[in-house]
C-alpha cells in the first residue's frame, strides 16, 4: 500500500512580518521613551550632558535577553571612558576604537557593561556612542 503525506505551512507574508515587527518597535520605542532609566537602574553615574536615544535603545533591545541604552554625547570617546573609569574605578577593556566597562560579571565579555566609541553609523548624530547593556529581570 501506497501513503502519501502532505504537510501544510503557513507562514505570514514578509509584508505582515514587517508590519508585525514595526508595530512592536513603535511600542516599545514608546515604552523606552516615557520611562527612561536612571542612574540607580543603570548602575553608573549619568555622563554631563549626554543625550538618550530611546528609539536606538527599543531597536537594539527586540530580544527577550537584554536592553541596551543608548546615549550621545558631543566629547571624544577617549573623555567619557576617562570619566568613567575615575568614576566606576576600574580600567576599560580597549580595542578598536572601543572602551568596555564591566558593570556585572567579568571582562571581555561581562554579563552588564558599558561600551563607549566613536559613532560611525548614525548620521547628524553626536561623535560619541554610549551604550549600557542590562539583563531583563
Amino acid at each position: 500500500s501506497t501513503w502519501i503525506v502532505l504537510d501544510v505551512l503557513i507562514e505570514k507574508s514578509p509584508d505582515a512580518m514587517d508590519e508585525e515587527w514595526d508595530l512592536a518597535m513603535d511600542d516599545t520605542a514608546r515604552q523606552f521613551a516615557q520611562n527612561p532609566p536612571t542612574e540607580a537602574y543603570l548602575g553608573i553615574p549619568f555622563y554631563p550632558g549626554w543625550v538618550y536615544a530611546p528609539e536606538i535603545s527599543a531597536g537594539m533591545s527586540m530580544d527577550n535577553d537584554y536592553h541596551y541604552y543608548v546615549f550621545f554625547s558631543n566629547d571624544a570617546p577617549a573623555k567619557v571612558a576617562e570619566f568613567y573609569q575615575q568614576r566606576l574605578n576600574q580600567k576599560p577593556s580597549t580595542g578598536g576604537g572601543f572602551y568596555i566597562f564591566a558593570l556585572k560579571g567579568n571582562l571581555p565579555i561581562p554579563d552588564e557593561g558599558l561600551v563607549i566609541q566613536l559613532n560611525t553609523g548614525f548620521k547628524d548624530m553626536p561623535q560619541t556612542i554610549i551604550t549600557v547593556q542590562k539583563m531583563i529581570d
